[in-house]
């Protein structure tokens, strides 16, 4: 496959290592797309370096970042918006009867000729990557990622300010899984959502029939504690006990955000339902529980959080500065940080909640993602424990 000869391009000048693509492809494997695109996420390989690689194979040029700063109103009126969202495609420049187009396959002459009938001039292609190309659309065109519906957030000033929220409220979350029949009959997660606010007080219910449930105690501030690589087979077993063992959604949060505040200083669960990605658990400079709590925004905006969730796959790398994540990080801290980590907890193959991770005001060395996907996997699979039991209980 091209993709595939783009891999050996790079191997083949250095830019990457062996290891490095034999992980890539593991991780395509696991998540889908092309291949290059995992090299980029996972931070192998810079993007003028696969610039240069993706040139020398497509034969075409490679549109830089700085050519997706300005869009001209000669450039918008090229090409009729509906053509750009359909083919997510980006008019560069324009020369007399020629137009550069950046587009993420130079291969489709489909759309390549559709674009040259509707705009009247000849379309040259240059290749650009996907996440440029979205950056890019969300911009100039505030077209979203594809799937996400358009909404608009903001934060409101109330009693709980800085909570990010959209102008139409949500409705109830429902975890939408494949379904599966129980002895009752029933799909197995009927009614369920792992991240319900009333799972907690039934499974308390269940062991204190009388007592009320004690407040949260509030959790200290500190960095974390760098963990030696001999520990890690440790660390992990303690997190799948509490994983396994975890009566209800904020025991198996607090575990989960326990683990994560030992590899980077601010970590925080967000829980995804069919309307909504809402705050959980935090922890860290500007994460705060209630902080994070106070989060709740609809989904399809273009804040980091559904850039994740909308390709289903984890994002490593700078926080775009767009206004869906100037909203976010007013809530969170207050300053966009440089560089995060997104990672999606699946349940049954549908996204639950998204576990987030950055370093605050310090640079985000390379994570060990290999690591945070299997943490992320085993988070999944407590969350689906603990629908299984609350199912049990209520048959």
């Amino acid at each position: 496959m091209i993709w595939e000869r783009v891999a050996q391009v790079l191997l083949a000048k250095g830019r990457i290592s062996r290891s490095q693509l034999v992980e890539a492809r593991r991780t395509q494997g696991f998540f889908g797309g092309p291949l290059v695109g995992h090299l980029l996420r996972l931070g192998y390989v810079e993007e003028s370096a696969l610039g240069e690689a993706l040139s020398q194979v497509f034969g075409v040029p490679f549109a830089e970042a700085s050519r997706f700063q300005y869009l001209s109103d000669e450039l918008r009126a090229a090409l009729p918006e509906p053509l750009v969202e359909r083919h997510r495609v980006f008019p560069l420049h324009l020369q007399g009867a020629h137009l550069a187009v950046a587009m993420e396959d130079p291969r489709e002459r489909n759309a390549i000729k559709e674009m040259e009938a509707a705009s009247g001039r000849t379309v040259e292609p240059w290749i650009a990557p996907e996440h440029r190309l979205a950056l890019a659309l969300e911009r100039h065109y505030r077209i979203r990622p594809v799937g996400a519906r358009a909404i608009s957030v903001s934060v409101p000033q109330s009693p709980r300010e800085g909570a990010v929220a959209a102008e139409e409220a949500p409705t109830g979350p429902v975890l939408d899984l494949e379904l599966e029949l129980g002895l009752d009959g029933l799909p197995l997660e009927a009614e369920l959502d792992p991240f319900d606010p009333l799972l907690q007080f039934r499974d308390l219910a269940h062991e204190h029939h009388d007592a009320p449930p004690p407040a949260p105690a509030a959790a200290p501030v500190a960095a974390p504690t760098p963990v030696a690589a001999a520990a890690i087979p440790h660390e992990i077993s303690a997190l799948e006990e509490a994983l396994v063992s975890a009566a209800s959604r904020d025991a198996l949060a607090t575990a989960l955000i326990d683990f994560c505040t030992t590899r980077m200083r601010r970590a925080a669960l967000f829980a995804v339902s069919r309307e909504s990605i809402r705050g959980v658990h935090g922890r860290g400079q500007g994460m705060e529980p209630e902080r994070v709590r106070a989060v709740s925004l609809p989904r399809g905006g273009s804040s980091i959080l559904d850039t994740a969730l909308a390709s289903k796959d984890f994002y490593y790398g700078v926080v775009p500065k767009l206004p869906a994540n100037d909203d976010l990080y007013s809530v969170l801290g207050g300053r966009l940080p440089s560089a995060a980590l997104v990672l999606p907890v699946s349940v049954k193959g549908r996204v639950a909640a998204l576990l987030y991770l950055d370093e605050w005001d310090r640079p985000l060395t390379r994570p060990d993602i290999p690591l945070m996907r299997r943490v992320a996997a085993k988070a999944g699979l407590g969350l689906e424990l603990l629908l299984l039991r609350q199912k049990l209980r209520e048959i």
